[in-house]
């Protein structure tokens, strides 16, 4: 006589709000714009009531983890990043732990597609970012770079075409990069996001002694000063050895500031001969990075420092640092 199937635990609605973002990343990775499963689908996948469904997708639609189009779901950035924090936080790390789990039953059935390449998803993310910022460096207005661009620069196999597009899709929708002309260009958000993922993989990286596919490719990469590339359409440049001048050009406006508190600043003659410059061109990356941060603005033909800037030049002054001169000499 057959033995019936034992009946299977019931989810908890934090349970099945993660597999539902679970299917809905598998069908995302395989289609980055649009991939996403109907009602119906999740229903069959998950074994679920339409009651039971409806109550985890309102959840989730209120805290944008996913959205609606023609009746397909379809997962945001910010339900990735929300799967990926209650997957590895303390509280869901009984899921992993119980074998029993509906959940960790589910996870081990529903497998992601694997990378393509050697990269993984994070530090391809990465990698990405760092190309993008030589770029944008060496041009602060327009400076960016293509896909195939990006293919040739991280030495990526053609097949593995849709990892690449899947992680441009989580940076663009992260705010991380933006579309200029043809090409794909770091934002502000976007530099600010890869300082501190390269700070956790570096603390790792120290911890375990171990150097990751993203270590490998910096270094083969950061070669070259970009202020010195000879080749405007070769990206494979570096700021290796350029220390960045946005917080002396903030020193200098803020040494204005004081003098005249009310209009004090800077025109772009005295810039030049303040950094020994052929021209204010020289410059371009920094005022970019400075203007975007909303750390300084343009008046009467001269750059001042706003307040925002004073707070982060202050903050940045109560840690040692090897920029501050306390009587700066340059001509």
């Amino acid at each position: 006589m057959r033995q019936p199937e034992p009946a299977k635990p019931e989810w908890t609605q934090d349970e099945l709000r993660i597999a539902i973002l679970h299917v809905l990343l598998a069908a995302r990775k395989r289609k980055p714009h649009g991939g996403g499963a109907d009602a119906k689908m999740l229903m069959a996948t998950l074994h679920v009531s339409i009651i039971e469904l409806d109550l985890a997708m309102v959840y989730m639609r209120e805290r944008s983890y996913i959205q609606s189009d023609n009746r397909v779901f379809v997962i945001t950035g910010i339900g990735m990043d929300y799967m990926s924090q209650q997957l590895k936080s303390n509280e869901y790390s009984s899921f992993k732990m119980d074998e029993n789990g509906r959940l960790d039953q589910f996870l081990g059935q529903w497998q992601l597609e694997p990378p393509r390449s050697d990269w993984t998803q994070d530090e391809l993310r990465i990698a990405i970012l760092q190309v993008l910022l030589v770029a944008r460096k060496r041009k602060p207005s327009t400076g960016g770079a293509n896909g195939k661009m990006l293919m040739d620069c991280l030495e990526l196999p053609m097949d593995s075409f849709v990892d690449l597009e899947f992680a441009l899709w989580y940076l663009r929708e992260k705010s991380y990069i933006e579309l200029g002309e043809r090409v794909f260009m770091i934002t502000v958000a976007g530099m600010d996001y890869m300082s501190q993922q390269l700070a956790i993989y570096e603390n790792a990286a120290a911890q375990t002694f171990e150097v990751g596919r993203l270590f490998q490719f910096m270094r083969q990469y950061l070669t070259t000063p970009w202020r010195d590339a000879s080749k405007e359409s070769d990206l494979h440049q570096d700021q290796e050895g350029l220390a960045d001048l946005h917080m002396p050009v903030l020193q200098l406006l803020m040494d204005a500031r004081k003098n005249e508190p009310h209009r004090g600043g800077v025109s772009e003659k005295r810039l030049i001969d303040w950094f020994q410059l052929k021209s204010i061109q020289e410059l371009d990356w920094e005022l970019w990075y400075l203007k975007e941060k909303k750390f300084l603005e343009i008046g009467r033909g001269e750059y001042m420092i706003t307040e925002a800037g004073i707070d982060y030049l202050n903050e940045q002054r109560a840690r040692p640092v090897d920029w501050i001169d306390s009587d700066p000499d340059p001509i």
